[in-house]
């Protein structure tokens, strides 16, 4: 490893330079104003004084640290003209924070259009579900991983049923299910993004290296409901089931982490008889609650697509700039699509955003991202189906019905992407490339500790980059004393 000086590391930066600062975005400055006072007042109203989970405190912390310079960064250097500049590090995290989340998506994505998905149609499947089942998902993952189970099964036996009718026997279906946790509207809303490839795979009889996947027609009429009354009837039964297993339901006394949840999972709701109802299309279902699409199709040639849906269910619950102060302190933000009730603003405090932020937060050692049948890592056929040969080896042509045929893949190593990299397929920045005289960048200083940060900031007179000691904000005073 090379040695340097440190005159020679820590020389002056160009004149004029000023770092990234994410604590100028609204949302760094309203965790850093508000997060005391929300925990301080999440753990009186716990019963038992505990106040919110450490996992949703640590990443709420963490969100704090994220790309400040104060607390740690990379020094990157141009060989050619000395041109150097600053990289924060992040707090990877995957619960709200935007750039973080967006890179985690970029990375999922990348990774499963290029060793996972081959190249075959794939179509997605949004499944929806009541609002008093998902505070249930959202607390326990057994259950979810269960009602995932079921939804994937419905969906295989749709596929191969469908199979059967064009003559294809013991045809066999992968999905890669993306739980998300939130809606437009920064409530939790937990629902399933399934990408499906749009056919069976089969494995050849005479080659056990090959197997051929079979395309199968756009789903007909009524297909859409019925995989949705089937998938419901079944969560249904099962939640029955469930609670007839838990004992001690009418002593169940609820944190104040299920309040939070449960006032979240009611933003938008509309009051009874307000004659909303949703449009039912040949791709789109709706009954008792639960809803089901599946009108995205992406072809097999449009890997740029798929890498955009994969990223899509992989996303992050909200960004920054949707996200903004009023004068009065409280905060907006812009939805996408307009609520049920037609509004298309929300307007919380700064306590009720650490609120939703802290909901939306998933359990530690969950999966955001499972693999369902060929896919799963020891499915028997996941070695034939995943992509590693080249495009031009991966199909052929034959005569009959459109299929794929696919070989054997090569071995692989670690599929993630260096973090240069990462941050040009996210920012569509290359940090490794001088912006001044676009040569080579190489990082010649790599700082963690976050005191010793602080002087050398100090030293390059970037002390403003430290963060200042803000005082807490307390929760808002709703009763008013009366004047004597």
């Amino acid at each position: 490893m090379e040695v340097r000086s440190p005159a020679e590391v820590f020389a002056p930066l160009p004149e004029g330079y000023k770092p990234r600062d994410p604590r100028t975005t609204v949302l760094h400055r309203a965790v850093t104003e508000h997060l005391d006072g929300f925990l301080a007042r999440a753990s009186e109203e716990d019963p038992s004084g505990s106040g919110v989970p450490f996992h949703v405190e640590r990443e709420l912390r963490a969100y704090k640290k994220c790309g400040v310079l104060a607390f740690g960064f990379a020094r990157v250097r141009c060989s050619d003209c000395g041109h150097e500049m600053l990289v924060g590090f992040s707090c990877k995290r995957r619960g709200f924070c935007p750039s973080c989340t967006a890179r985690r998506a970029s990375d999922c994505a990348a990774h499963l259009a290029d060793r996972v998905l081959p190249h075959v149609p794939v179509r997605q499947w949004v499944l929806s579900f009541p609002r008093r089942v998902r505070w249930h998902l959202a607390r326990d993952d057994k259950l979810l991983r269960k009602v995932i189970a079921i939804f994937h099964a419905e969906l295989s036996r749709s596929y191969r049923r469908r199979a059967e009718s064009d003559g294809v026997r013991r045809g066999q279906t992968g999905a890669v299910t993306f739980v998300q946790r939130f809606g437009s509207a920064l409530n939790l809303n937990v629902h399933l993004h399934v990408v499906v490839p749009d056919g069976v795979f089969t494995l050849d009889d005479n080659d056990a290296e090959r197997a051929t996947f079979h395309k199968t027609a756009r789903p007909e009429p009524g297909l859409t409901r019925e995989v949705m009354l089937r998938t419901a009837r079944r969560v249904l039964l099962l939640l029955e089931h469930h609670f007839d297993d838990v004992d001690g339901v009418s002593s169940f006394e609820p944190s104040v982490m299920d309040s939070l949840m449960a006032r979240s999972i009611q933003t938008g709701q509309m009051p009874p008889g307000s004659g909303f109802a949703p449009r039912e299309t040949d791709t789109a279902s709706h009954a008792e609650g639960f809803s089901l699409h599946c009108g995205v199709r992406i072809h097999e040639n449009d890997r740029q697509g798929l890498e955009h849906l994969l990223g899509y269910g992989g996303r992050g619950p909200l960004a920054t700039s949707r996200l903004t102060q009023a004068a009065d302190g409280r905060y907006a933000y812009s939805m996408r699509r307009p609520l049920p009730d037609g509004r298309t603003t929300l307007v919380l405090t700064g306590h009720e955003l650490m609120g939703r932020l802290a909901a939306l937060i998933p359990p530690p050692r969950v999966n955001m991202v499972r693999y369902h049948g060929v896919f799963a890592p020891k499915a028997k056929l996941r070695p034939f189906v995943v992509p590693e040969a080249p495009a031009s080896e991966q199909g052929s042509e034959v005569e009959g019905p459109p299929i794929a045929v696919l070989k054997r893949p090569r071995s692989h190593g670690s599929y993630r992407l260096d973090w240069a990299a990462l941050l040009q397929r996210v920012f569509d920045v290359d940090v490794l490339v001088c912006g001044k005289c676009g040569g080579r960048s190489k990082v010649i200083a790599v700082i963690k500790d976050g005191l010793t940060a602080r002087k050398i900031l100090d030293h390059l007179g970037l002390g403003d980059a430290q963060p200042a000691n803000t005082q807490p904000t307390g929760p808002p005073q709703l009763d008013l004393p009366l004047a004597a």
